[in-house]
């Protein structure tokens, strides 16, 4: 019954997403654990160098070859996000590094060709470029030019679906592909190694041809549509007008799903009341815009873009670029704020993972089985929390939206966008795991020193045996002396003053000794 009167109704009026063209630009970032590709002879040192200001200062160097150059336009963005009061300074230094546009020369093509790329022409059609992070990601995007094009013909690209191509046909996603085959590129421009420099100290990190481990290499994907116009029948959409008429579709556009039935492809029906709430979170602050966030894409819409004079405060905030260079620059907020949360979850990850040892080593340590073994992957547990530490305050900090951004109207996007990627919850549940660690090496830490008493016990045991004996011996000794003296008569006669002392004397020290044994053997005992 789904699909009975779903021909018929397509038959008379064409649905809304093939009537409804966008013009603008949509933006496709890929986030990628470039750790993978680590030398494992260098892991150790990546692990403990990434996040540092010597990784960021080596990033900054870096000189790549072509086909990639530094991406000058977006480092103006960058630095106009900051004169238009977007981006803090702390933001800027510590997490923007150079971006990378790609070359499609003859070259890269016939790279993408030889790895078996399915859609070479097509992927020629985007702007591909490609950044580092300060704790070991890689960021690649994909942006593609949208010019008066449907909306169900942008949700195909973003599937990588042949338009008009219905039916059983092959098909491939080469996204994925793709952004590991730039990284790769990447890494060959830059003779697969990066030196570092902390201190006095120098490092070679270097990287291997083929990713290693069982981690994933893929860690995120997010879409963001930037639009500058939305006409139905060449009548401009107002941001008012869809989220009053075009709700559902609105959402089932970010969604960024289709059904195909009988050779017709459409948008799911989304259903109204959910649709309906993430058109109330539009978190834009004037009625000329559109901004909406969900978890996996972004919906902006400015269509005073290029037909009307925007001033906002700042230096740049007169000038008549002011306007673009603010939503790009929110735009590059967005890529950043997905690079935060692949690297908090793998924060996260990572203390999972260690909190996954306690169980064994806390019956190891409480059975006082401690072997040369256990005590090391203790150290390395140890280790690893040390090097969590390194990256974990810096992502506290950028939780906080004022620390990173600076005019209310952006940072409450951002606080918004932070709640739809769930990154709040992420660190809380690190906080947690990080605790929950922090107490078992107090507490190891508490039996090891519990482990050394017992060892000085021991040793104060043995001592105490020796000394009793050599007590008891001068003592024996002693008193044969006093007993056999000139002053004694008789052997079994009255005792004298002296013997009396000496007796006491002896009695009273072995006494003393005793009761110290004594208590030595009730404290191991408990």
């Amino acid at each position: 019954m789904l699909y009975a009167e779903q021909p018929a109704t397509l038959a008379a009026a064409p649905p809304a997403e093939y009537e409804m063209r966008l013009s603008g630009a949509a933006r496709l970032a890929l986030v990628l654990d470039l750790s993978r590709f680590v030398h494992p002879d260098d892991e150790h040192d990546f692990r403990h160098l990434r996040g540092s200001e010597g990784y960021a200062n080596a990033l900054r160097a870096l000189d790549p070859q072509p086909p990639f150059a530094v991406d000058e336009r977006a480092a103006a963005v960058e630095s106009g996000g900051y004169a238009l009061r977007v981006f803090r300074s702390r933001l800027v230094h510590n997490h923007f590094f150079p971006t990378y546009k790609v070359g499609w020369g003859a070259e890269m093509r016939a790279r993408l060709q030889s790895e078996g790329c399915a859609d070479i022409r097509s992927w020629q059609h985007c702007a591909a470029r490609l950044r580092l992070t300060r704790n070991g990601l890689a960021v690649v995007t994909l942006e593609r030019d949208l010019d008066n094009l449907p909306l169900i013909a942008c949700v195909e690209q973003m599937l990588e679906l042949q338009a008009g191509a219905a039916g059983p046909t092959p098909r491939v996603q080469d996204q994925w592909w793709l952004g590991r085959t730039l990284l790769q590129a990447l890494l060959d421009s830059l003779d697969r190694r990066i030196v570092v420099c902390q201190g006095a100290q120098t490092a070679v990190i270097r990287f291997t041809h083929q990713p290693s481990g069982e981690r994933p290499l893929h860690l995120d994907r997010y879409i963001t549509y930037s639009l500058r116009g939305v006409r139905r029948s060449d009548s401009l959409v107002t941001p008012a007008a869809l989220k009053r008429d075009y709700a559902p579709l609105v959402a089932a556009f970010l969604e960024g799903s289709l059904l195909e039935h009988e050779g017709q492809r459409r948008l799911p029906s989304y259903d109204p009341d959910a649709a309906r709430r993430l058109l109330d979170r539009d978190c834009s602050t004037w009625t000329d815009e559109l901004c909406l966030f969900t978890g996996e894409s972004a919906l902006i819409y400015r269509p005073l873009e290029g037909h009307s004079s925007a001033y906002i405060g700042g230096p740049l905030g007169l000038t008549s670029q002011a306007y673009t260079t603010y939503w790009n620059a929110v735009e590059r907020g967005i890529e950043h704020l997905v690079a935060f949360r692949s690297e908090a979850q793998q924060t996260e990850r990572r203390t999972t993972d260690l909190l996954g040892k306690i169980p064994y080593l806390t019956r190891r340590v409480q059975d006082g089985q401690v072997t040369t073994a256990v005590a090391s992957e203790i150290e390395h547990l140890a280790a690893g929390l040390s090097d969590i530490f390194d990256s974990l305050p810096d992502q506290r900090s950028q939780l906080v939206t004022a620390n990173a951004f600076r005019a209310d109207y952006v940072r409450q996007k951002f606080d918004l966008l932070l709640k739809e990627l769930e990154v709040p919850q992420t660190l809380e549940m690190v906080n947690t795991n990080v605790e929950q660690l922090d107490f078992f090496l107090s507490y190891y830490n508490d039996m090891r020193l519990q482990w050394q008493g017992q060892k000085t016990n021991q040793l104060a045991l043995i001592l105490t045996v020796v000394l009793l004996f050599l007590a008891l011996s001068s003592f024996l000794a002693d008193t044969f002396t006093v007993f056999d003296s000139e002053r004694s008569n008789r052997f079994y006669g009255p005792l004298t003053a002296p013997q009396w002392a000496m007796i006491c004397f002896g009695l009273l020290t072995v006494s003393v000794i005793l009761w110290q044994l004594w208590r030595i053997a009730q404290g191991r005992r408990k």
